[in-house]
């Protein structure tokens, strides 16, 4: 039963974070063209991460239907932001991806679907048939990549002024993920080697602080990455 959700809710994480480009945002943003781009991605994603099953006209009705869906839930929060000068925070943040998995638990859980045939274990298909490398990609693509819509959330929401992910300098996203999804996987690991990571960072030389952000952004991705970290340890 959960086998095409969890492919599913991999759908979701890629295309609302690695897939979702800054030119995809501003273009979703700016006219309802973006959103439809965006839902397209998401529908195509659904497709291939649930072929097994497209040979059933009611889970391919419900994979594009969970794409439409998604466009109408990001146009609702985009008209919502513009009304709400803090923008993007850890509530509206939440609260978006909260709302997008149970749209997904709604459309494909009771359906009671049982796992497909396994075709085959070597090459992509062994990874899509493997449920420890998806529940990885889930959660390598939302702390990597969700990562800095997260952090930006939580600084809006106990910040005076508004931060935009776009504002973000490019060095400064690249190091962030290579933080994140380093202490992630040491965790992960069970390497307790991850404390020397935060005595070794190059947040404690002040030329590099400028660039890569201070104390709060190295809690913020410790915290994420050890907590994703510790879930992962626990499941496998």
């Amino acid at each position: 039963m959960m086998f095409l959700f969890w492919r599913i809710v991999l759908a979701h994480v890629l295309g609302d974070f690695p897939l979702q480009t800054d030119s995809i945002y501003f273009l979703k943003v700016r006219s309802k063209i973006g959103g439809l781009v965006h839902g397209s991605v998401f529908i195509i994603l659904n497709l291939l991460l649930g072929w097994p099953y497209l040979g059933n006209k009611l889970v391919l009705s419900f994979l594009i239907a969970i794409g439409l869906i998604h466009v109408i839930i990001d146009a609702m929060k985009i008209s919502f932001k513009g009304r709400y000068t803090h923008g993007e925070t850890i509530v509206t943040f939440l609260s978006d991806q909260f709302i997008h998995l149970i749209l997904i638990i709604c459309f494909i859980v009771p359906l009671k679907l049982p796992p497909p045939t396994t075709l085959s274990t070597s090459g992509l298909a062994g990874l899509y048939y493997n449920d420890k490398f998806i529940f990885c990609s889930i959660a390598f693509a939302f702390v990597s990549f969700g990562g800095f819509i997260f952090s930006t959330a939580l600084k809006n929401t106990f910040s005076k002024s508004t931060i935009a992910v776009s504002s973000i300098p490019k060095f400064e996203k690249i190091y962030d993920f290579i933080e994140r999804a380093l202490i992630t996987f040491l965790v992960m690991a069970g390497f307790n080697l991850w404390p020397i990571v935060i005595v070794i960072s190059p947040r404690l030389i002040p030329p590099f602080r400028k660039k890569i952000g201070g104390w709060q952004d190295c809690l913020i991705n410790y915290g994420l990455g050890l907590s994703i970290g510790l879930i992962l340890r626990h499941i496998f």
